[in-house]
This record gives C-alpha cells, sequence and structure tokens, in this order.
C-alpha cells in the first residue's frame, strides 16, 4: 500500500511559463521531502504543460492533472479531489517559498499540536518596484499555542492577521474533503468565500513564523486591480451569501467574520466606484441593503469609513476610499 505524504501541494497551472519552474523547484528544494505536487494544468497554451510534465517525468512526486480550463477555482478543486496528502496547501504558479524549511516547521507543528489549520507567514513581491513588504509576518505563539479557538480568532483580528488568502495556511484533507469545501467558480475573490466556509468548520489552529510564502503582488488579475462588474458582483454574491447566516448566531467567531465582511464591503466601494455611471446604478440597491453588515466592523478606520456613510452617503464615501486608495499607492 501506497504511503500517505504528509502534504498535498495544489498548484493551478494556466499559461504559467515565467514563473511556474523557479515555484516548483521551491518546493522540490524544501529540506523536508514527504510531499506530493499536483499540478493542474487549467488548459494552458504556452509551455505549461511541457514544463509540468518535465518535473513530473523526472519526480514522481509530482502529478499533472489536465483540464479543460475553468479558472483557478476549478483547478483547486481538481487538485482537492485527487490530493492524498494529510494537509492540503495551495501554491500560485507565480508565487514561490522563500524559506527551505517551511514544510519542516509545518510537519513539526502537525506532529506536536494536530491542529486543523496551521497559519504560516508570508511577504509580498511587488512586480512594479521589485520591493518586498510584509504580508502576515510575526504571530504571537504564545496566544496560538494555548489553542483557545475564539482567543487565537480575536488576536488575528485585532492585528489585521486573519488570512485573506487560500495560500497562507495549510489545512487538514479530511476536513476539506468530508466537509466538500470547494471554492466557488465564476467570481473574483473566491479565496474570501472559501476560507469563510473552512473557518465554520474547524476548531484548532496553530502557526510557525519566518518561514515565507513570497506573493507577487499588482498582479492584473488582483481584486483592486480588476475593476469592473465583476469585481463587484463577486463581493457582494460573498456578502449577501454569509451576512444573514453569521447574523443568526451571535459568537465570537461570528462577529469576527462579520467584520471581514465589512472590511470586503468597503473594499467593494473602491471598484464600484470606477464604474460607468449606468453600472453604479445597477448595484447602489444591492450596496446599500448590505450596509448592515459594517455595524460589526471592529477597526477605527472602517468604523469612520461606516460613519462617514451614514452621513454624506455611499458615493461620497465611494469616493473617500478611492481617494486614501490612491494616496497609498503614490506612497509605495
Amino acid at each position: 500500500m501506497e504511503k500517505i505524504k504528509t502534504f498535498s501541494i495544489i498548484i493551478p497551472v494556466y499559461n504559467a511559463q515565467m514563473h511556474l519552474k523557479q515555484c516548483v523547484y521551491s518546493i522540490l528544494n524544501q529540506s523536508f521531502k514527504d510531499f506530493e505536487i499536483l499540478l493542474i494544468n487549467d488548459g494552458s497554451v504556452d509551455y505549461s504543460l511541457f514544463i509540468a510534465n518535465t518535473f513530473s517525468n523526472n519526480d514522481n512526486r509530482v502529478i499533472v492533472i489536465n483540464k479543460e480550463n475553468g479558472g483557478a477555482s476549478s483547478a483547486r478543486n481538481e487538485g482537492i479531489k485527487n490530493a492524498k496528502g494529510k494537509y492540503i496547501l495551495f501554491i500560485d504558479s507565480d508565487d514561490y517559498l522563500e524559506s527551505k524549511d517551511l514544510l519542516f516547521h509545518l510537519n513539526s507543528a502537525v506532529e506536536k499540536n494536530d491542529a486543523d489549520l496551521i497559519l504560516y507567514t508570508g511577504r509580498s513581491l511587488d512586480i512594479k518596484t521589485n520591493k518586498e513588504s510584509t504580508y502576515r509576518e510575526n504571530y504571537n505563539l504564545e496566544i496560538i499555542q494555548e489553542f483557545n479557538f475564539d482567543k487565537t480568532i480575536e488576536y488575528l483580528i485585532q492585528n489585521n492577521l486573519f488570512p485573506g488568502s487560500a495560500w497562507i495556511f495549510a489545512t487538514k484533507s479530511k476536513i476539506i474533503q468530508n466537509n466538500k469545501l470547494e471554492f466557488k467558480t465564476k467570481i473574483i475573490a473566491e479565496d474570501i468565500d472559501w476560507i469563510l466556509k473552512v473557518f465554520t468548520t474547524i476548531s484548532k489552529i496553530d502557526a510557525v513564523n519566518n518561514h515565507n510564502y513570497i506573493y507577487r503582488k499588482n498582479q492584473p488579475s488582483s481584486v483592486t486591480a480588476t475593476a469592473g462588474v465583476l469585481g463587484v458582483n463577486s463581493l457582494l454574491y460573498i456578502i449577501e451569501k454569509w451576512q444573514d447566516k453569521l447574523m443568526s448566531n451571535t459568537t465570537v467567531l461570528n462577529n469576527s467574520l462579520l467584520h471581514i465582511l465589512g472590511y470586503y464591503y468597503f473594499t467593494a466601494h473602491l471598484l464600484y466606484y470606477k464604474l460607468p455611471k449606468e453600472e453604479k446604478i445597477k448595484f447602489k440597491a444591492r450596496l446599500d441593503n448590505s450596509f448592515k453588515v459594517t455595524s460589526y466592523v471592529k477597526s477605527k478606520k472602517l468604523k469612520l469609513l461606516r460613519m462617514l456613510q451614514v452621513t454624506f452617503g455611499l458615493d461620497f464615501t465611494a469616493l473617500i476610499i478611492t481617494i486614501l486608495h490612491n494616496f497609498k499607492e503614490k506612497l509605495k
């Protein structure tokens, strides 16, 4: 019987020839070797499949799965169906692991604490400036490793450490597969919806420090870079799907997740502001109807934005958010 791997690392691949080698090599060069890499070729039309097959031919831990193009969510879902490791990690094909010891320390955490989900650290690499900056770092392990779920959730929220992407943590495969935690297809920011599913299913969180995932920032496909109808519609879909469900049961977790929804509510303003007038009309009522989620925001900044919208309305608030965002981008 084939031994079950510790980690299944799922990488959606679509026209990724520029960065795929660096991504895969950063995993193969890990000091901990007990893993499988699932390269899900999502209908690439460049040399990505050739690169993927070359890796697979030279290392039996690399498995290539071909499918018709369906987007990153569809590719991740295919990876989940085929994953045989105890824990699942997601890596985007244009990102890479900076530390050679990330999997080693994740395995140490697995053996010691057997958590449902293990957070790790990340840094963003701005493709425009080639500068690195903190994404998620320096978890307080004393707090997290008390394994008080509510306390950990509050700590993550208060310190802006709650994960915003699926690639910043490892999750037990049986939790994902047994609960059928698939990614929603045909939306942008699908990670948000999936993370909400995960956090309403798990009960034990752990973390490791100083072993970075490198995320290439300011890619054209990012949410804030994709100002359009799909972006606003996707964020509103997630908010509308989750807000009443979370509001129906007052818990520390639900209140914290509602704060996250409030953050993305104001993120939607940034995309909404850039829409043509006729498109704004279509979304205004939905944004107004979802405003109730902002009553759960915890940070001073988001509370100020809530007060601003109460006083001056949606469009003025969207303008201010856009001005602040653009000013912040110029300072980088």
